[in-house]
């Protein structure tokens, strides 16, 4: 138990939003830690183990004392309902509340680009996987609305290396002269645009680059 406190709370140690001090462990340590991606987790070994054993104290306390049971048993569900109360009012209001979601304004001009189109295909700038997840939301609401396909999405375990290939590819069509007639291609480096492309249209935006066949 100690030691999943020990690892739950280092090796990075704050007091809200301030950072007291921070631990740096060796290459072959970290990167076996990295696995779990939150330290936090770790403080699940001694949560469960709490768990386990407080069952267990009620499990012979409703042989010998099964009011005493009861009323430990009442106790904590009471403070757990009260601890979550808030949480479950939040979660009530998000599902109950009617929500209206906008896409910025840019997105009447990319309406008119992807007419007649059926995809994004996203190309990141180099050595990245993923475009911003805030563009990945917008072009997903956008497209379910209007029936097209992207080419990724923000998933919590993601084929990074399928990713790249699958970029790699559409980046050796593009050099080619091979280009997706029916996709839309998002880029977030403007100079991963060959200048040797023929019969294409490019669109500039704030944060991405939109190109397409003639």
């Amino acid at each position: 138990m100690a030691s999943s406190v020990y690892f739950a709370v280092f090796p990075v140690v704050t007091l809200n939003s301030r950072t007291l001090f921070t631990i740096n462990y060796p290459d072959i340590i970290y990167n076996r830690l990295s696995i779990f991606r939150a330290s936090g987790r770790f403080i699940w070994v001694s949560d469960y183990t709490i768990i386990l054993a407080a069952l267990f104290v009620l499990s012979k306390l409703r042989k010998s004392a099964p009011k005493t049971m009861l009323v430990i048993l009442s106790i904590c569900v009471g403070v757990q309902l009260l601890d979550f109360s808030e949480y479950i009012k939040q979660t009530n209001a998000k599902f109950t509340t009617e929500m209206t979601y906008f896409l910025p304004s840019e997105f009447e001009t990319i309406s008119e680009i992807t007419d007649g189109k059926e995809k994004f295909v996203f190309i990141p700038a180099n050595n990245s996987v993923m475009p911003p997840h805030k563009d990945l939301f917008e072009f997903a609401y956008y497209s379910s609305e209007n029936d097209m396909q992207m080419s990724m999405f923000y998933l919590a375990r993601n084929d990074n290396d399928g990713l790249l290939k699958y970029i790699s590819v559409q980046l050796e069509m593009l050099e080619s002269n091979n280009a997706d007639a029916n996709a839309v291609y998002v880029f977030y480096d403007k100079s991963m645009i060959s200048e040797n492309l023929d019969n294409i249209d490019i669109y500039d935006f704030e944060r991405y680059t939109l190109l397409t066949t003639k």
